[in-house]
């Protein structure tokens, strides 16, 4: 028996996307599926991403458009694409796109959707990197009101 109401969080990059096959692999036929897309608001942690890892930085984890319109609708879109790929007759996938820290907006939204797992990629970081970053699927874990199920890199 598998889930039947499963939290997915993307922010644009191929590496969060790993987690919907493990997502859909994990959920009943007939589950619901909501992808959330958390616009970051924090500038300190974007900022040191952005010097750390020196990959580009995916539209949902740049503060610069954590409230813009236009880039909330262009995380939309894209939300929306990823749906109508993993969306099936018996399946719902519904769609949210949020500005605000990302580990209190997984958090919220689980609760408040009744979630019975979150399912999310780590970038498995360790060490000095992962001291300055932080981990969004770390600071998610204790405090998730329903279990989750991190899919790290290696998955990808």
């Amino acid at each position: 028996m598998g889930f039947k109401h499963i939290l997915v969080t993307l922010d644009g990059s191929d590496l969060a996307e790993s987690a919907l096959k493990i997502a859909i692999e994990t959920a009943d036929p007939d589950a619901h599926i909501h992808l959330l897309s958390v616009m970051e608001e924090d500038w300190a942690a974007t900022l040191a991403v952005a010097g750390v890892m020196g990959d580009p930085i995916p539209l949902a984890s740049d503060p610069r458009y954590a409230y813009n319109p236009r880039a909330i609708n262009i995380q939309h879109e894209y939300l929306d694409r990823v749906a109508a790929r993993i969306t099936t007759p018996e399946r719902i996938v519904t769609c949210q796109v949020e500005p605000g820290s990302v580990v209190e907006t997984i958090i919220n939204t689980a609760r408040e959707r009744g979630c019975d797992l979150i399912v999310m990629a780590t970038h498995g970081r360790t060490g000095l990197t992962r001291a300055i970053l932080g981990s969004v699927a770390a600071d998610v874990l204790p405090k998730a009101p329903c279990p989750v199920l991190v899919v790290p890199p290696s998955k990808a």
